[in-house]
Parts: C-alpha cells; sequence; structure tokens
C-alpha cells in the first residue's frame, strides 16, 4: 500500500512539474489560471498522500514497539483484552464490503465516477491475485474525466447562462443619442436522464476478500457506466426516445460553422485550430477529439522529403491522450471511439467526425448516486457474475462555441 501511494506522489509530481514547465513558456492568462489551479490541486492530493503515509509509518512503528515490549516483558492482561478487541474490530470499508458482498446490492456516489482513471492508479485494480482476474486495456476515453462535473444529487431540470457576445461602442455626433447594443446571453438546459448499465464480470471474483471484491464489481460497474456517457458526451441526442443528454454535437451553443475537411492533410490540424476561439483569439489549451483511426491517419501524412508531417506522442501514463505537433503548433488529443473516422471512406458527407475545443466548455451534471445490484443468476452458465447499474445523469455545452465541429465533405 505504502508503494502504491509513493508512486502516486510520484506521478502527481511529475505532472506538476509539467504544468510548471508549460506556465512558464504560457502568455495566456486564462491558460495560467487553469494550469495554477489544477496544480494547486495536485499539491493538496499530495499532501493527503503524504500524511496517509505517515500514518502508515506510525502505525507500523507502534507495531513493532509493541512487539519488542511483549517479547522482552510479556504481555499485560489489559494488553491481550486490548488485542482480542483489535482483532475483533472492523473498518468501515470492510464493513461496507462485507455487507455488498453478503447482499448484492450497493448505493455509491456518482462522483466516484471520475476516480478510475486507467494510468493514473487512483482505484486498486488487482491484476495478479486470487483467481488470476486480470485487467482489459482501457474502453474509456478521458473526456469523461476532463469535462467539468456537477454535483445535481437532488435537483431537477436546470440552466446555466451563458453569454453570447457583447455590444460595441459607437460613435455619435454632440447631442445625438447614445448607441444600444446589449450583450446577448443564452441559456443551455440540462435535464437529468436515466443510464442503465449491465455488465459481467468472472465468478472468481468472488474468491477475493471482500473489499478487493467490491473494489472489482465497482470498477467494473464504473467503467461501464463511464464507457457509456463517454460516448454520450460527443453524440447525445436528446430528442432521441427515451432521451439522452445532449451531446455536443447537438448542442444548441455551437452556432459556428463546422470546419469542412474531405481527407486528412499536412493542412488539417492548421485549419481546425485556427478556426476556434472566434476572430480575436487562438485558444492554446484547447483539445482535439477524434477517433483512433483518423490518428493514424495524421500520423501517415508525409512531406515531398518523405518524413512526417505530424509528430505523434501518446502519454506515457494515459495512452488514451497524447500530443499531436506540426512545427510550432502543439495540440493535445483524445481518442474517442464514438466518433466516426474521416478517413474512412465509408464515413458518408455531411457526418461529424472530429471535436475541438475547451473540454470543461461541457457540463455533466450528477443528479442521483449510482446504485448497483449483482445477481450469481443472471449468467449462471457462463460462470459470471451479472452487474446492474443506474443512475440518473445529464449533459450539455455551457459556453457560446465552446467546440469546433469537423465535418466530412465530399472530395
Amino acid at each position: 500500500m505504502k508503494d502504491k501511494l509513493l508512486k502516486l506522489i510520484a506521478d502527481k509530481q511529475n505532472k506538476i512539474d509539467d504544468l510548471a514547465k508549460r506556465s512558464a513558456a504560457s502568455e495566456d492568462v486564462k491558460e495560467l489560471r487553469s494550469m495554477n489551479a489544477e496544480m494547486d490541486a495536485l499539491q493538496s492530493e499530495m499532501d493527503e498522500l503524504r500524511s496517509a503515509i505517515d500514518e502508515i509509518d506510525a502505525s507500523e512503528k507502534r507495531a513493532v514497539e509493541k512487539k519488542q515490549i511483549i517479547g522482552t516483558y510479556g504481555a499485560k492482561k489489559e494488553d491481550k483484552d486490548s488485542t482480542a478487541r483489535d482483532e475483533g474490530e472492523v473498518s468501515d470499508v470492510e464493513k461496507r464490503a462485507a455487507e455488498f458482498k453478503a447482499s448484492g446490492s450497493a448505493v455509491i456516489n456518482p462522483l466516484e465516477m471520475r476516480a478510475i482513471t486507467v494510468g493514473s492508479g487512483d482505484l486498486a485494480k488487482p491484476t495478479n491475485v486470487q483467481g488470476n482476474i486480470n485487467n482489459a486495456f482501457n474502453e474509456v476515453s478521458s473526456i469523461v474525466d476532463m469535462v467539468t462535473v456537477t454535483d445535481a444529487q437532488g435537483m431537477g431540470e436546470y440552466q446555466v447562462p451563458y453569454v453570447v457576445g457583447y455590444g460595441e461602442g459607437a460613435i455619435k455626433g454632440e447631442g445625438v443619442d447614445y448607441g444600444e447594443d446589449d450583450p446577448e446571453f443564452a441559456y443551455a438546459t440540462i435535464k437529468p436522464v436515466k443510464v442503465t448499465i449491465y455488465t459481467e464480470v468472472s465468478k472468481e471474483v468472488t474468491r477475493l476478500t471482500p473489499v478487493q471484491y467490491l473494489n472489482k464489481v465497482r470498477e467494473a460497474a464504473l467503467i461501464a457506466l463511464r464507457k457509456k456517457v463517454a460516448k454520450l458526451i460527443p453524440l447525445g441526442n436528446p430528442l432521441a426516445t427515451p432521451a439522452e443528454l445532449t451531446g455536443i454535437t447537438l448542442a444548441d451553443a455551437i452556432t459556428a460553422a463546422a470546419v469542412e475537411v474531405s481527407a486528412i492533410s499536412e493542412l488539417t490540424l492548421r485549419k481546425i485550430a485556427m478556426n476556434y476561439g472566434g476572430d480575436e483569439n487562438i485558444v492554446g489549451n484547447a483539445v482535439l477529439f477524434l477517433n483512433k483511426l483518423d490518428l493514424i491517419a495524421f500520423g501517415d501524412i508525409r512531406g515531398d522529403d518523405k518524413k512526417s508531417v505530424y509528430e505523434i506522442t501518446p502519454d506515457a501514463s494515459n495512452p488514451n491522450t497524447g500530443m499531436i505537433k506540426d512545427g510550432g503548433l502543439s495540440v493535445r488529443y483524445v481518442i474517442n471511439s464514438a466518433l466516426p473516422a474521416l478517413s474512412v471512406a465509408g464515413t458518408v458527407a455531411t457526418t461529424v467526425c472530429m471535436l475541438y475545443g475547451v473540454p470543461s466548455a461541457y457540463e455533466l451534471a450528477l443528479f442521483s448516486p449510482y446504485s448497483i445490484e449483482v445477481s450469481t443468476e443472471a449468467a449462471f452458465k457462463k460462470g459470471m457474475l451479472a452487474i446492474r447499474g443506474d443512475v440518473m445523469v445529464g449533459g450539455n455545452v455551457v459556453a457560446a462555441n465552446g467546440f469546433v465541429l469537423v465535418e466530412k465533405v465530399a472530395a
């Protein structure tokens, strides 16, 4: 456990160092504020982890000292009674885990859905335990960890206001009425919709300890939820039956013309990046969301010298993301398999294939706790545990043209 905490601290320190380097090179005030806030959050997390390590060290030291005293002087009656009480006590986590293993149902805070990030190590995921249960490759797009998450438990439908545009001053002569040009506002509506999950895990998890069992089942259920939400954020259709949360491609806040691309070329990345942020800005902290096949297509582009036009560097700690560079232009990318591949011949014209923008412009609301139930009967023949879950969520773009859409057009 201590080694895991130390590794988490090292990973977060590396992220802070990387942010500090980027901060030193940036002149964008919003970007600097965002990076400073992220560094502060990482530092707080590191402080908590160090406190946990101190508690572990203190506990281990007390246990060693007690053994030494008992070995030298023998145990007093009260010490024996205390040891018996300690051995009989069970932590809250172990109690909840045991109750879950016995009852097969539990309620989880929906904010925990952001805690299972493959590569971050935020949740213990034993890969070589009793029963030889090993994890699969990541199946969740990191978009779900980047958007703004709001805890809306107890609320119903609500609206988020945003500015569409500001007025502009006018030149007037003496004695003439002042010109009127008010700022324009709009509202993004976020409605709760029910997302249900059904997934299965190996029955071998029942051989684990109650805590390992709870973690493994919770992990499987929350990954299934995150996987669905990660597809709804870009493509959710609020007019579907039943209704889905509002995806980026159908959000009313997106009014700017889509960037039209017939095929990925040496100009594509620059064209996308330069069309985002309005007439007065080029936003440096935006993210490109695309299908993996399109990322491969970017890598296949060659210049006249036969060298790669784009330099693609996956993130070692989270291979779902990385950087794509075109000369002096560096763009962070995130793979999302729900988006159609522009580079595939079967993708028809007018299809939105990529998204580019600041992820925080999308708000994901969590309206209810996430409840899960486990059954040993539903998948009895296959030797699997069936996991069923449901949660109420909603989402919408809450900033005017927070994303630019990349649409495929005929050549």
